[in-house]
């Protein structure tokens, strides 16, 4: 358990029975996974901890002048082990990271480990990025300028630049985006779908890899529903949209920049 009291931060469990104090002067806890937690403090700067038995580590600061950290856990199609990508958005946009997975759970990195994607990347809380695992590593961020950019394995044309050729750097596959999806188990998308700022939904797969307007008036999904600008609620079946609600308003926690 994990609690931020005046900006100090305490905690217990696994035979800790009081709170004791962890860290001072934090202003953000970031998450927990598999026993290692972060958080941010009031100079910017990420610290994160494990209390596995085998990996214990104190706190540790990772690197200053961060806005954001995010742990994303993914099942790792063809092994045994899930697959986990650590990431941080620092103050001037720039997105850093980091690999490990459930066979180490070494979550604390060396500073050989922590990458300087790219830069002018949204924050977190814009669906500006998704890390999505087809085969291997695929991975998508829009820029602050609402271009959408993607690098990884592209083996099945996941990364939608028309090729089925991998790419070690981030490149722009298309401007004028407002948000990202990762969508799986639909006959109507490949696993990823984008929304433009004319709110066509864009979308391909691995039969046709170029990216290609699926419908229109969409504004945001909830699964495998859509919701279009004028309020209703659809279901896609055989490629064609059926109304399911009307007057559907966006939860107040959706960001729709």
């Amino acid at each position: 358990m994990i609690r931020i009291i005046n900006k100090e931060l305490y905690g217990w469990g696994k035979g800790i029975y009081a709170p004791e104090k962890i860290l001072d002067d934090v202003v953000l806890y970031c998450g927990e996974t598999h026993e290692c937690f972060s958080v941010i403090k009031s100079d910017g700067s990420l610290w994160m901890w494990s209390t596995l038995t085998e990996n214990s580590t104190p706190p540790t600061k990772i690197m200053g002048n961060v806005k954001d950290f995010k742990f994303t856990e993914e099942i790792h199609p063809t092994q045994y082990y899930n697959y986990f990508k650590c990431s941080i958005i620092t103050e001037n946009n720039d997105l850093w990271s980091w690999n490990t997975s459930s066979q180490n759970l070494i979550f604390i990195p060396s500073e050989s480990q922590l990458t300087n994607v790219i830069d002018n990347v949204r924050d977190f809380k814009s669906r500006g990025m998704v890390w999505t695992v087809w085969n291997d590593d695929t991975f998508f961020v829009t820029k602050t300028d609402n271009s959408l950019w993607g690098w990884g394995n592209n083996d099945g044309g996941q990364l939608g630049d028309g090729t089925r050729i991998n790419r070690e750097i981030p490149f722009k596959i298309m401007g004028d985006i407002t948000n990202v999806f990762s969508v799986a188990n639909t006959s109507w998308a490949g696993t990823t779908v984008i929304i433009d700022t004319d709110n066509n939904l864009w979308t391909w797969d691995d039969s046709d890899p170029t990216p290609k307007i699926l419908f229109e008036n969409i504004v945001t999904i909830f699964g495998s529903s859509l919701l279009s600008d004028y309020g209703t609620l659809y279901e896609v079946k055989s490629n064609n949209l059926v109304a399911i609600r009307e007057n559907v308003k966006l939860p107040s926690e959706t960001v729709i920049e």
